[in-house]
């Protein structure tokens, strides 16, 4: 069982998105936590699409968060005890136009997430709200060991054509922790906190792990932006399903005991607490894979110079698409991992949650190397390159 234990046994819980990467890594987390527990544990999922990653003794539903009917007739079925809210537009996610971009995000992370809380709020069983946050909220700022409480007043809060995922993930961010209330469920009230993640990663994962491999497959991998001096913070899929079933058992612990540690309305980070490079992490990645690196083959590239070309060509994009594209790989938010410190304190987190990472950057990355080379020779993996890179 977790650090913090609750006396509550959670009655149903919902999984938003539970399909996903990482939602369905949080049904497996909390079907391991209480397996064995008499009656079984209740969980249900909903999404848009739950024909894949399935598991056994969930009740899966078809359900789209932008339909405020949907999501009311929804939780009204399920009448759930706790919803833990993974679903997101993500940044990986391009329409054609640009301008659909940023009405496509707004409309899921932000209209989807007032639909959830408005019906939460009106169904009488949902006493708990976990919400999947992300660290980018942040401003584009330099940020080593950010504390939650220093970084409260740099959450973004207007959306960028350049960048929508970030703000529209501050804005929900700022919604849930806001409409927290210790009021009995019965009068309206609901215990929310966030859970601001960084950059996730692990088996399965077709975003970030991807696009590692993608830049080996186009053969720029030889390229250093920076004197690789700059940190970021990453987190293991399965730390990050582990950290969402804390957070629900210390906000039902919350209910039952008032002297608990505040949970409710408070936002956390969460990653491995492992600070690495993002060249480092790449290589590593790259190494479980069979590849070797030599370092006299690196070309360092100016992190400040990367920062003004990818300026000027998002505005180029902009102006001459009139406003309905952008560069798809030099963007200055990708480059933000690069260029710039982005850590965070977990001691929040560990103190008020229990939250100590279960599994290792290595660990991790070996097993989505292993899951990379199964499932996707297309990313050009070629066994006479592996001795040199």
């Amino acid at each position: 069982m977790s650090q913090i234990s609750s006396p509550l046994l959670p009655k149903s819980i919902l999984v938003v998105g539970g399909c996903g990467f990482l939602g369905h890594h949080i049904v497996k987390s909390l079907l391991e936590e209480y397996k064995g527990t008499s009656p079984p544990l209740d969980i249900s999922v909903i999404g848009l699409y739950t024909s894949q990653n399935r598991h056994d003794g969930v009740i899966y539903h078809i359900c789209d968060i932008t339909s405020l009917s949907r999501v009311r007739e929804s939780i009204s079925t399920i009448k759930p005890q706790v919803i833990i809210h993974t679903a997101s537009a993500l940044p990986s996610v391009i329409p054609t136009h640009e301008s659909d971009d940023v009405d496509f995000f707004e409309k899921v992370n932000v209209g989807g997430t007032a639909n959830l809380l408005e019906c939460a709020k009106a169904e009488e069983s949902v006493e708990v709200f976990v919400y999947t946050s992300s660290a980018t909220i942040l401003q584009q700022k330099e940020s080593y060991m950010a504390t939650e409480d220093a970084a409260s007043s740099e959450v973004q809060m207007s959306i960028s054509r350049f960048d929508p995922y970030s703000g529209t993930k501050g804005i929900a961010d700022t919604m849930v922790l806001l409409a927290s209330s210790r009021k009995p469920s019965k009068e309206g009230g609901l215990r929310n906190c966030c859970l601001r993640i960084g950059g996730m990663y692990g088996a399965g994962d077709t975003t970030l792990i991807w696009q590692i491999f993608q830049v080996l497959r186009l053969g720029q991998h030889r390229y250093q932006i920076g004197d690789g001096s700059k940190h970021s913070d990453f987190l293991a899929v399965e730390n990050a399903a582990y950290a969402h079933v804390l957070a629900m058992k210390a906000l039902l612990n919350s209910i039952a005991k008032y002297d608990a540690p505040k949970v409710d309305g408070e936002g956390f980070f969460i990653s491995d607490g492992n600070l690495m490079s993002y060249r480092a992490f790449r290589l590593k990645l790259w190494g479980y894979s069979g590849y070797k690196h030599q370092a006299e083959d690196t070309k360092i590239v100016s992190a400040s110079v990367v920062m003004a070309v990818a300026f000027i060509l998002e505005w180029v994009y902009f102006i001459f698409s009139f406003g309905h594209k952008q560069p798809q790989v030099l963007r200055r938010r990708k480059m933000e991992w690069v260029c710039l410190n982005r850590t965070f304190d977990l001691t929040k987190a560990k103190e008020r949650l229990g939250y100590v990472p279960k599994v290792s950057t290595d660990d991790a990355l070996k097993s989505a190397a292993e899951w990379a080379l199964r499932h996707q020779p297309e990313l050009g993996l070629l066994d006479d390159e592996k001795k040199r890179l």
